[in-house]
């Protein structure tokens, strides 16, 4: 009988240190993957941000403007006293939440194909989201174009009737529009003249640069805005995003100090970064969401 109650001690001490030995290896399993997530993280806004826009990312300033403090007269006298400033080389928005409606296009079979092919099912046949740009940020990320041609300074001069824009890739490659074409866009009563087709699987950010999040431009209108009188705030909310490119890095901590002085003086609310630390602050915070769980890891580890 003792020798029974013996062996089933020593097998239940077995099954234990089984158990105990298989949950180690599971949480330095879960640990390496918990550290290899958040360095995943951490690199993938670092190498995606600096890939994807031209300038420097020090010389990129984030201006982010508190839309309760903001009236039209505030928010114009702000931007124009900035514009000013030396040093500036542009400071404008970019908004991806657009659409335009070409009438012109309703009964395009080529449209029809294209539509049905790439599965974009957004509203009508003739409806397209579309990236408004503000003069400058073009300079944000490159372009390239496969037919006729990029945007210039004068594309975004409010004295143009027409509007230029460039397509997406496949605009081109169904035939559905081609370079020097003019479209009439019933929901803005704009008329638009195509200028240039982009390259295949071209993107542009989709909300912020900081964030590293892009979006494909193949069913998509890029357009060269020059809405003067625009003013990004609708009910409470901020509708855009504004940057400033700099020349050079140095001149950065000077120019952030006197836009936040303008801004004070006109009564606004701001809040300004540049795009190297917008990163820099999100890495942290992934460390910061991570980090309890990283030392109960290794805790039991």
């Amino acid at each position: 009988m003792n020798n029974i109650k013996l062996v089933i001690k020593s097998l239940s001490k077995r099954k234990l240190s089984v158990l105990f030995v298989s949950l180690q290896v599971v949480t330095s399993i879960l640990f390496l993957i918990s550290i290899a997530c958040t360095f995943q993280k951490i690199f993938y806004f670092d190498i995606t941000v600096h890939k994807n826009i031209k300038p420097n990312a020090s010389q990129i300033i984030h201006v982010k403007i508190n839309a309760d403090s903001a009236t039209p007269e505030k928010y114009f006298s702000f931007r124009g006293q900035i514009l000013k400033q030396s040093g500036i080389d542009s400071m404008g928005y970019f908004n991806t939440n657009n659409t335009v409606i070409f009438s012109t296009l309703a009964n395009s079979p080529e449209l029809k194909k294209m539509k049905s092919e790439q599965k974009d099912i957004l509203g009508i046949p003739e409806e397209f989201s579309a990236v408004k740009i503000e003069k400058g940020l073009q300079e944000l990320k490159s372009l390239q174009i496969v037919e006729g041609r990029n945007f210039e300074n004068t594309d975004f001069s409010s004295d143009n009737l027409i509007v230029p824009i460039l397509v997406g890739y496949n605009f081109i490659k169904y035939n559905v529009v081609n370079i020097g074409d003019e479209l009439y866009d019933s929901n803005n009563k704009k008329k638009y003249k195509v200028i240039g087709a982009l390259k295949e699987r071209s993107t542009w950010f989709m909300s912020s640069l900081s964030d590293g999040v892009l979006e494909y431009l193949d069913n998509k209108i890029v357009i060269a805005s020059n809405d003067g009188d625009y003013f990004p705030f609708i009910q409470g909310m901020m509708k855009s995003s504004y940057y400033c490119i700099v020349k050079s890095s140095k001149t950065v901590p000077k120019i952030m100090t006197n836009m936040i002085e303008i801004a004070n003086k006109e009564g606004l609310s701001v809040e300004v970064r540049t795009i190297s630390d917008e990163l820099k602050k999100y890495q942290q915070e992934i460390i910061n969401e991570n980090i309890k769980w990283l030392i109960f890891s290794l805790f039991l580890y």
